[in-house]
């Protein structure tokens, strides 16, 4: 009964948190872009990239506080009210039962496991140690000096604060990573509902859904357990998925000139989907002012899918940096939709609206990462400023070569593993033998294999098909790209993210569009489906279901605690450190795990940052 009330108050706190997103996306689009219907899943993506971007400027000033969060929340809540008989949610009663059922398990699960405990190494190391500061300070110049990883500038924890005093404090990152799932999950059903009428669309859109729970089975065992804990490899991993398929539904065929043009009445001939139709569907009205109409309405809701991708491209680069070369693949593929628009004149609201937000973000975070670190990007030494609260060069030099290191072959020193590629057999056998590699390579060849059999049997055909097929091989480049850009920098598995079945999902929707008999499609189909299954067998071998059972009543398990001692600096500021691990969870500031004693207050107080003893001497309290 315990974990029953449990689950109830996770699915409410995603209700309230959910809405009031909703509705701070639906006053941008709505103001932006009056005439049309809004959609519920860019509404949630864009009043998430609105919301970090007031919450990195409140933080300048404040702490994120019940005064910042509970404004926060009327407002957004008035607006989901306001703005409520624009937002379509018509896409609920056009998903067949047996879409509604599974992704209502799949919920469900996610609720569960959102119970866990924050097991994430890095959580106790730096994650609750950057929300605790976000909470009760403004952001201090110069906090990367006290731990070099809280100058990651990561705008994700902002975010997780943001959920962390509602309903009670600590308990956001049991809300934050499980809130983004279920909406990376409404996302893509959306998505499909509107992709009636294309089967390749459909069934891409039905594997990328599936996508999301063999992913979330990751963040056990394979990943570490980042469901419950504020980790932002969980909500990377949700942005990715987002992004592609709104770029997905917003580079599908639109409208026809036909259409636009003719006005008496007649459908014509054109075969392209329209509103989850085709054109000259039975199913659709026939009167040639309706058609005008309904093309006028597709070309909104693109309009709004191609805002929401430009945000979350820019949101993604502030939640963690190794994320850069997928965000700005697909914000330049945004950028196209919308320039090869006809009538991008018309429909440029929510498009400059859009790209000024991205802009304000982005020079907010740049003008954070200077007050943390005294670096326009962190830890990248060429982008240092002369502030007097610099982070000490060789010590940023030292932070960036563990990090590269690290993700080649953890545990050795990073001169070691840079010298030479002496780390590249250990590191590939280690990837070979990850589930979602594995998943992934054998979809990703089964994809190969379809195309060369197509090129060889049906030459015409295959070029035929591959012009129809223009979004799936601008999705299939991106990720081809970000991939390379991930194994020159930080060839961490989790880094990757999605990115790597992405690829396979674009090859195999590039296969799809080239088969032209529904024998060969349904055999396509059914060979990924057993590959799914095979996919699943691993991620479940390896991980489990990771169901959570708590003792006693209450939402989300403790943050754990460790044992810490306090150490003076030779200026005298006290600082929590840990007695024996090098974690300090969710500790009283100032706490670090790294113990510097040249450390020092530039001021009176926590809010005055901190400095290497070269600062100027100032009184200690």
């Amino acid at each position: 009964m315990d974990t029953v009330l449990d689950l109830l108050g996770v699915a409410l706190a995603w209700i309230f948190y959910g809405l009031t997103i909703v509705g701070l996306g639906a006053l941008f689009l709505g103001l932006s872009c009056r005439a049309a219907l809004l959609s519920f899943s860019c509404c949630f993506w864009v009043g998430l990239a609105l919301l970090v971007t007031a919450l990195q400027i409140f933080n300048l000033y404040w702490g994120i506080n019940l005064f910042v969060v509970r404004p926060t929340c009327v407002l957004g809540l008035f607006c989901f009210w306001l703005f409520r008989k624009r937002l379509n949610v018509s896409f609920w009663h056009r998903l067949k039962p047996w879409y509604i059922l599974p992704a209502g398990l799949v919920i469900l699960w996610v609720a569960d496991r959102a119970l866990g405990e924050p097991g994430v190494y890095d959580s106790g190391l730096y994650h609750f140690s950057s929300v605790r500061w976000a909470n009760e300070q403004p952001l201090p110049p110069g906090l990367g000096n006290l731990h070099g990883r809280l100058a990651f500038n990561q705008s994700y924890f902002l975010f997780v604060s943001f959920l962390n005093l509602l309903p009670k404090r600590d308990d956001g990152h049991n809300f934050t990573n499980s809130l983004l799932l279920v909406f990376t999950i409404i996302t893509i059903l959306e998505m499909c509902s509107e992709a009636t009428a294309d089967r390749t669309r459909k069934t891409v859109f039905l594997l990328l859904g599936i996508l999301v729970f063999f992913f979330a089975l990751l963040f056990n065992k394979t990943n570490p357990p980042g469901i419950s804990s504020p980790s932002p490899d969980v909500a990377m991993v949700c942005l990715q998925l987002a992004m592609f398929s709104l770029a997905l539904a917003a580079l599908q065929p639109k409208c026809t000139k036909r259409c636009t043009a003719d006005q008496t009445g007649r459908a014509g001939s054109p075969s392209r989907p329209v509103l989850g139709g085709r054109l000259g569907d039975p199913a659709l009205p026939q009167d040639g002012s309706q058609l005008v109409a309904q093309c006028a309405i597709q070309r909104k809701l693109q309009t709004i899918q191609v805002a929401a991708v430009l945000l979350l491209s820019g949101l993604a680069v502030t939640f963690k940096l190794s994320s850069i070369a997928f965000s700005f693949g697909i914000a330049l593929l945004a950028i196209a939709v919308y320039l090869f628009n006809p009538e991008r004149k018309s429909l440029s609201g929510p498009i400059v609206a859009s790209l000024v937000t991205v802009l304000v973000l982005s020079v907010v975070w740049v003008g954070r990462s200077v007050i943390a670190s005294g670096y326009l990007i962190y830890p990248i030494t060429a982008t240092a400023c002369p502030v007097p609260w610099r982070v000490p060069p060789d010590r940023v030099t030292d932070e960036a070569n563990w990090i590269f290191s690290w993700a080649r072959e953890p545990g050795v020193h990073w001169s070691k593993v840079l010298a030479d590629w002496s780390w590249f057999r250990p590191w590939s056998e280690r990837v070979a033998e990850r589930p979602d590699f594995i998943f992934t390579s054998c979809l990703l060849g089964f994809a190969g294999l379809l195309l060369i059999f197509f090129s060889l049997q049906a030459p015409k055909a295959m070029v035929n098909g591959l012009r129809r097929c223009a979004a799936f091989v601008s999705l299939g480049i991106v990720c081809a790209a970000s991939i390379c850009f991930w194994f020159l920098t930080s060839p961490d598995p989790r880094f990757l993210g999605a990115t790597f079945a992405l690829l396979s999902v674009s090859l195999f929707g590039i296969a799809l569009e080239v088969v032209e008999s529904d024998l060969g499609f349904s055999l396509a189909v059914t060979m990924v489906t057993v590959i799914f299954g095979f996919g699943f067998y691993l991620a479940l071998s390896a991980n489990g279901l990771g169901l959570v059972r708590l003792r006693k009543c209450q939402i989300g398990s403790r943050i754990p605690k460790y044992e810490l001692i306090q150490r003076v600096t030779d200026s005298g500021l006290r600082v929590w450190v840990p007695a024996e691990s090098d974690r300090v969870g969710n500790a009283p500031l100032p706490a670090t795990p790294y113990f510097r004693r040249d450390l020092r207050l530039r001021g009176d107080s926590l809010r005055s940052g901190f400095c290497i003893q070269a600062c100027p001497d100032q009184k200690i309290q």
